[in-house]
């Protein structure tokens, strides 16, 4: 028995090795910049980063609740309840970020979600076919779809599609013999979702709901009323879970920024992105980028690129495999809801839309499922069902045929159209200006201009990982409304605003000599000790100018990123 048990316990190692190496490959170059480089697109990933850094920080320089900073938003400070903070995995970087570093931190954590999603996958789909081949491919499938590779250039809180594999695998667990411990164990998954990305967990509850109606009609006796049982008792245990969270969206929410109907369609799956490969792709991308290019969502969230391959093996799955009649029929149901929700509020086709309403549509007039805005997102769990119908094709394969050349054919294919490498890379570039920053024991905030509140363009919030020090601005999924009005209170701070929002003469026109002071001790008011004007930003020399006139000869630094000025 010990024997056997090293065996198996040496074929998983075995295989994750495979897998680490097969994730090395499919993310080439990063594995040879590990430490100095992370997977981006120059969009959001640097705000993941500053996720980790501010859980530690939190944790052990400030001694403060994590989900909460002044160190984004100062004075006033912001919530991250609602924002994409991965807290799981916050924690879980704690002692890599203690021996490694940030960036390497990062990197280490994107190639765990790969390896979690594989083995999820693996387990689901051998526990449903009894086929390891089966579960390889599909564990492959879908670990390495061109879905993930997407959004790894800048939403590594998307990269965590492990999820769902694990939570139905718990789900099935479940359904064999109803108990507490397993109970808890489904509720165990979804906290982690819950800790992982809030739209995951809105799934993973849709995922749940669907998955207890399929047991109660296709089980009975005893079993059904264990089922109903302990099915209430995980209802329950969801609910404890969720309501903190209820109650920080009841206060919250008057703070939060509202959305806007385009926002909606804007962010909506066109109906041909399940068909079109991923731009990246190295042999497919040329051809496809006419096409990409029209999807209203984006190269990014508008990929959902499923693969002819695993397309045409669900298809055998689904029609040739006789067992497990029941579960596919949950999988259709799944794949079909998840689809049509993920098209949006109506019907796009190449960027055109169609005035057809969709099932979405009723998510856009609820507050709170408002906050689901990115519909194509509820596309990654079509493709789960699909990847899981794939497991099914190469399973009933496999029991036809044992010539090896089919199978490595099959892969060959997949590969050939579902590649995203080279992966996009992004060195992040900081002034040595943070340098004198950081020796200074003084607690102060900085303004970091342009005063960004949607995103980190020029990698201000990125930046305070390595200063250290509380900035203005930042960004968050929700920005808090009610301090960005009380910046443009502010005298500097409101013809900044007005500057960035598209009145380009705005600066130059209101700047009279008697207010100088008035708007250098605003500043001081905020406790702002330094001005970071980044080069990046196409209106830096306006704002260099403004602020030059109100400081005077004030300037500290300037290299090829910033020009520092000194306040007080």
């Amino acid at each position: 028995m010990r024997k056997k048990t090293y065996s198996v316990q040496g074929r998983a190692w075995l295989v994750s090795a495979i897998v680490f190496a097969l994730t090395a490959f499919l993310t080439y170059p990063l594995l040879f910049h590990f430490s100095t480089q992370f997977p981006s697109d120059l969009g959001d990933s640097s705000k993941y980063l500053w996720n980790l850094w501010w859980m530690k920080r939190a944790v052990f320089v400030e001694n403060t609740n994590p989900f909460f900073t002044t160190f984004l938003y100062y004075p006033q400070g912001t919530g991250l309840v609602f924002d994409s903070f991965v807290p799981l995995w916050g924690i879980l970087s704690l002692p890599f970020q203690f021996l490694f570093g940030l960036i390497t931190t990062y990197n280490i954590l994107v190639f765990l979600s790969f390896l979690l999603s594989f083995w999820g996958m693996f387990l689901l789909v051998r526990r449903l076919t009894d086929s390891s081949l089966a579960a390889t491919f599909g564990g492959v499938f879908y670990s390495f779809s061109p879905y993930v590779f997407a959004h790894l250039r800048g939403h590594f809180n998307l990269l965590h599609v492990w999820i769902f594999p694990w939570l139905l695998y718990a789900l099935f667990h479940f359904r064999k013999q109803p108990s507490l411990k397993r109970s808890a164990l489904v509720s165990l998954v979804f906290l982690f979702s819950l800790f992982t990305d809030y739209y995951y967990a809105f799934y993973a509850i849709g995922i749940t709901a669907l998955f207890l109606a399929y047991v109660y009609f296709s089980t009975s006796g005893r079993i059904l009323k264990a089922v109903l049982l302990y099915g209430a008792l995980i209802v329950i245990m969801y609910a404890v879970f969720l309501y903190p969270l209820f109650l920080a969206y009841i206060r919250e929410q008057q703070s939060l920024a509202s959305l806007r109907i385009t926002e909606f369609e804007q962010y909506s799956a066109d109906l041909l992105s399940y068909f079109v490969p991923f731009e990246q792709n190295p042999l497919l991308g040329r051809f496809s980028k006419a096409y990409t290019r029209r999807f209203t969502a984006g190269t990014t969230e508008g990929t959902i690129y499923v693969g002819y391959a695993a397309l045409f093996l669900a298809f055998v799955g689904l029609f040739r495999y006789r067992d497990k009649a029941r579960i596919k029929t949950f999988l259709v149901l799944l794949i079909v809801l998840s689809f049509l929700l993920s098209l949006g509020p109506t019907l796009t086709i190449l960027g055109k839309d169609y005035p057809i309403s969709l099932p979405f549509s009723w998510f856009t007039s609820h507050e709170t499922l408002s906050h689901l805005r990115v519909s194509s997102r509820f596309g990654v769990l079509s493709l789960f069902g699909i990847y899981l119908l794939s497991g099914f094709g190469i399973a009933y394969l496999s029991k036809k045929t044992k010539r090896t050349p089919l199978f490595v054919l099959v892969f060959f294919i997949w590969f050939m159209e579902s590649a995203s490498f080279p992966i996009p890379l992004e060195r992040p570039r900081m002034s040595v200006f943070y340098d004198s920053i950081v020796s200074d024991p003084e607690h102060f905030a900085i303004l970091a201009l342009p005063i960004e509140f949607w995103s980190d363009d020029v990698r201000s919030v990125y930046g305070q990982t390595v200063h250290g020090k509380p900035i203005l601005g930042g960004i968050v999924a929700r920005p808090p409304l009610r301090w960005i009005e009380e910046y443009r209170v502010s005298p500097f701070l409101g013809n900044v605003l007005t500057f960035q929002e598209g009145d380009q003469t705005f600066l130059a026109s209101s700047i009279r000599r008697e207010e100088r002071e008035e708007l250098r001790q605003s500043l001081i008011d905020l406790n702002i000790k330094y001005i970071l004007i980044y080069k990046e930003y196409a209106g830096w020399r306006d704002l260099h100018k403004y602020t030059d006139y109100v400081l005077g000869t004030r300037k500290v630094f300037e290299d090829d990123i910033l020009v520092a000025y000194q306040v007080y």
